[in-house]
């Protein structure tokens, strides 16, 4: 112990008086571990840790699946989800939720806070416990019960103080006079941090329909049951229910997916895996850089260790003084790179899209800590090991002769730095690749054509209780007293409204039939849906191709009217003029009209940027009166404002206007569009800006390490370059031949980089939108850069040779 003792002082020390290269190493492995550790905090949090709930692991999303058509998971019946609660024995519990917002008036003021409504198994499948009073029980959920909510602690501070006396208060929500009977612990719920409020979803089991599927259902799989035990059970309840409910459930069926699965997609968990991927890449590239650097003193120190060796130490003596160095030089670069690492982690948190789930989870936690520890101790070796057996295997008797003579290093030496160079070009070269290719897709994503215009637009949500517009007439009432106030406001240009906007998430489905077909539901062909208002495709920049708008005349008790897309044209018409054709949503049923197509619109982009064009059917929003589920629709409409200037300026304006029509209805989620669209590819943007700094990293340090091994040999080969010039060699011609040995060591590692980038092409596929792995425009910019930096980093130390003074090379000889 004694003598480790003795070994750390001295590689302090031996740090201490070399302050150019400890400064140089230590920035570099701080850099690469604390980006490490920085990428992996952020990956344990969102892929890695488990959700923050008792067993998380036993969690299963339970979805409908209609495979004939597509449609592997898809919102779930009420009366199915109730067949499912009473018939599987593979589940604990099931739950049945919703999510949105509640309105809650507070302090005189109508406020919109996020909601989650569901049944009362909600909190058993998640065993929540409250920090005071109760969690849904059974009969909270059955028709007639008293209104009842369970708050979250954020709720609890911000409107009530954070004080238990709040259990047993009666506050208004949406419009019902409401008891707060529980308050849940701080973090519960963190798979939704924004819920703050829990209200039940009512279902008369007994009754339930269905049809109308709106629901999420999930449950806890029973102690002794697999995942496949559950899914084995499901589709055989499936099955039978098919036979028993053929109208509604032909046809359907279940798909099971684990909740951690549900909350962190595969996009995002590919989009993770590839960021610690590339910052790996940098960390690999540092440590190479550092072995360089302990490579090149290592040389200088050649006579010391000759020395040492010939006076008696042994070979393992000195081993274990060239490796404590390195791990001391380690320990110390690590310790500056947890630091870099909490910076960088809220660096990541600030530039982080708020679509990435469980955001809010990421902190520098034991695991990171343990992380940045053992990619410390990697790191240790990778860059220590090989340049302490170099030196070891170097004879004393033959160094110290070589070094009577004015000599240097030997060729292995100089052939092990070289490696070096090659090594962390080639590193380099794969993370400029996969750089160019996330910034190629990126541009070709954003060159999307979108079918609307995004500029200029602002847009928000309106919902309307049952309680207080109890009619489908006292709706469409509202919504035209709101729409014809704010068509007056100066400066707005175009008004509408409709119940799922193109980037929001929201989508429905139904199916259809032309006039003269007979098909059964199970059979129809199936159509997006949207109920807008007259005016929507004004104000969304939709062009009309064909035929005319909704007018404010397509009412109730009027003819029924439809309008569809060009993809629905082409799919489902072919060359028939699709004006005048009569169609029928929800298969052959005679209690829904014959809707007259009677004109035709652009397609719109209502997935994302990446996905493809569908089909869709636009009904106006005041003759879709059929079918509960139409109705809970119409109750959450999104409101389309399109103005001739900045639309953020008109908010005050349009808010007052909505609150003169009713004052306890807020806006919900106002913002532009362009904010809307510009947020749908925010995961893509934070992995193309990141990879594009590790790649610039790693080619700094590969151009740091070509620079220094380049001067290095200048350096060493200073006596021949001077002989050389005093016997006429030109300048010139040294310069040329120091430039070609770095751009070949440049050229050798880039080689190997593009091959192995071309193997690891597939593995960017998931990642690239319209964008070849193998990309050609690509790899021929990144083969550009790196000869210009190549080209860079040598130029100095060949102008240095070029400038030898051949007298003064000799005389210092």
């Amino acid at each position: 112990m004694p003598s480790i003792g003795h070994d750390v002082r001295y590689a302090v020390r031996m740090l201490r008086q070399h302050p150019g290269f400890t400064a140089v190493a230590l920035l570099t492995l701080a850099l690469g571990v604390g980006a490490t550790t920085a990428i992996f905090s952020v990956v344990n949090a969102v892929v890695l840790r488990p959700l923050p709930l008792e067993q998380s692991q036993r969690l299963v999303v339970i979805h409908e699946s209609f495979l004939q058509r597509g449609w592997t998971t898809f919102s779930v019946a009420p009366g199915n989800f109730a067949e499912w609660a009473r018939e599987s024995r593979t589940f604990e519990s099931i739950a049945a939720f919703n999510t949105g917002t509640a309105t809650l008036v507070s302090n005189d003021e109508a406020v919109e806070v996020p909601a989650t409504i569901g049944t009362a198994e909600l909190f058993t499948v998640l065993r929540g416990r409250p920090l005071y009073g109760r969690v849904f029980v059974q009969g909270d959920d059955a028709p007639g019960a008293p209104a009842i909510a369970v708050i979250g602690h954020g709720m609890c501070l911000r409107h009530f103080s954070g004080a238990p006396t709040v259990i047993g208060r009666v506050v208004t929500i949406n419009e019902r006079p409401t008891t707060i009977v529980g308050v849940m612990p701080k973090g519960f719920g963190r798979a939704n941090p924004d819920t703050d409020v829990w209200l039940p979803l009512t279902i008369d089991r007994a009754r339930a329909d269905q049809g109308g599927r709106t629901l999420t259902v999930f449950g806890r799989l029973a102690e002794t049951v697999t995942f496949e035990q559950a899914r084995t059970e499901m589709l055989g309840i499936a099955e039978r229910m098919a036979q028993t409910f053929p109208e509604s459930n032909t046809g359907w069926s279940v798909t099971l997916v684990p909740l951690e699965q549900t909350v962190v997609g595969p996009a995002v968990r590919r989009a993770m895996l590839m960021l610690l991927g590339a910052v790996g890449f940098v960390l690999l590239i540092a440590c190479v850089n550092v072995a360089n650097l302990l490579s090149a003193r290592g040389i200088t120190r050649q006579r010391e260790m000759s020395i040492r060796a010939a006076i008696g130490a042994g070979r393992l003596r000195l081993l274990r003084q060239l490796v404590t160095e390195s791990f001391v030089l380690a320990a110390i670069g690590g310790a500056c790179g947890m630091f870099v690492a909490v910076w960088g982690t809220r660096l990541l948190l600030a530039l982080a899209p708020p679509s990435l789930p469980r955001l809010h989870e990421v902190s520098i936690d034991v695991r990171v800590l343990l992380a940045g520890l053992g990619l410390t101790l990697a790191a240790a070796l990778i860059f220590g090991l090989v340049p302490a057996l170099q030196a070891m295997a170097a004879r004393p008797d033959h160094t110290l002769k070589d070094m009577s003579r004015g000599g240097t290093a030997s060729p292995i030496k100089r052939r092990m730095s070289h490696a070096f160079v090659v090594a962390e070009t080639a590193l380099a070269v794969v993370l400029l690749v996969g750089a160019g290719l996330l910034v190629r897709s990126f541009i070709r994503l954003q060159s999307q054509s979108l079918g609307f215009r995004p500029d200029q637009t602002l847009v928000f949500k309106l919902t309307l209780p049952e309680s207080r517009y109890p009619t489908i007439a006292a709706v469409s009432q509202f919504h035209r007293d709101v729409l014809a106030r704010l068509r007056q406001l100066p400066g707005v240009v175009a008004v509408g409204a409709t119940h799922a906007l193109p980037f929001s998430g929201m989508n429905s489905v139904r199916p259809f039939i032309r006039e003269g077909e007979t098909l059964g539901v199970e059979n129809a062909p199936t159509s997006e849906y949207r109920l807008i208002t007259p005016g929507y495709f004004a104000a969304m920049g939709i062009p009309v191709r064909r035929g005319r708008e909704f007018t404010e005349s397509d009412t109730a008790g009027q003819p029924a009217v439809a309008i569809v897309s060009e993809s629905f044209a082409r799919r489902f018409l072919g060359d028939q003029d699709p004006i005048g054709l009569r169609i029928r949503q929800g298969g052959d049923n005679a209690e829904i009209p014959w809707m007259t197509v009677v004109g035709v619109v652009g397609d719109v982009r209502h997935f994302g940027l990446a996905a493809d064009l569908r089909p869709e059917m636009f009904w106006p929003e005041a003759q879709a009166t059929w079918g509960t589920t139409l109705n809970r629709l119409r109750r959450a409409l999104t409101v389309v404002v399109r103005t001739s200037d900045d639309p953020r300026r008109l908010l005050p304006s349009i808010r007052a206007q909505v609150a003169d029509v009713d004052p306890l209805r807020p806006m919900i989620e106002a913002r532009t569009i362009s904010d809307l669209v510009s947020g749908s590819v925010d995961v893509e943007r934070f992995s193309m800006v990141l990879v594009t700094v590790f790649a610039a990293i790693g080619l700094v340090l590969a151009a740091a390490g070509v620079y220094g091994v380049m001067s290095y040999n200048v350096a060493a080969r200073r006596r021949e370059m001077g002989i050389r010039l005093a016997l006429g060699a030109r300048p010139s011609l040294l310069l040329r031949q120091v430039l070609r040995s770095g751009v070949t060591l440049a050229a050798a590692g880039a080689a190997l980089g593009f091959a192995a980038a071309w193997m690891l092409g597939d593995a960017f596929t998931t990642q690239l939108f319209q964008t070849s792995p193998r990309d050609t425009w690509t790899l021929l910019g990144v083969a550009v850069l790196m000869f210009g930096t190549a080209v860079f980093a040598c130029y100095r130390p060949a102008r240095r040779a070029a400038r030898v003074d051949p007298i003064e090379a000799l005389r210092d000889e």
